[in-house]
This record gives C-alpha cells, structure tokens and sequence, in this order.
C-alpha cells in the first residue's frame, strides 16, 4: 500500500479513537493525548 492510503487508514483510527473517547465523556487530557 503506498504512504498515502497507510496515512488515511492511521487517520481513519484515531478520528474513531478521538469520537470514541469524547462519546465516553473522557478528560481533556486523554482526548490531548489521542490527537
């Protein structure tokens, strides 16, 4: 697979991580670290 599609799949990840974390009410400061 080339850098582009390993970056958008790596993205896709913690965009589902970040959403994850915001819907479970966590601290600003676990929300930081995933981004």
């Amino acid at each position: 697979m080339n850098n582009r599609g390993e970056l958008e799949i790596k993205i896709e990840i913690l965009r589902k991580q970040l959403y994850e974390a915001y819907v479970d009410n966590a601290e600003y400061d676990d929300l930081l670290k995933i981004s």
